[in-house]
């Protein structure tokens, strides 16, 4: 299964919206956890700020590729329906 965040409708870049705010909130509660425990497995106590800080990572890892979705070439995306 294949999940396109950008495509290509009409000739023209179409943004999935749907599966973007999907793929972003499962980015950011994955890599939110995964610093948490790291952090927390390393000093012996919880960070609130620790855990901000994956979200942010995982909310700008969904960023970059919503980015790179929309510089790529009209041609090469998969045509939505």
């Amino acid at each position: 299964m294949k999940i396109v965040i950008v495509g290509q409708k009409n000739g023209k870049h179409k943004v999935n919206w749907l599966n973007y705010f999907l793929l972003t909130f499962c980015c950011a509660l994955v890599e939110g956890l995964g610093v948490s425990v790291v952090f927390y497995y390393l000093s012996g106590r919880w960070s609130h700020g620790a855990a901000l800080y994956g979200i942010f990572i995982g909310i700008g890892t969904a960023f970059v590729g919503l980015i790179y979705g929309l510089m790529t070439p009209i041609e090469k995306l998969q045509p939505l329906t």
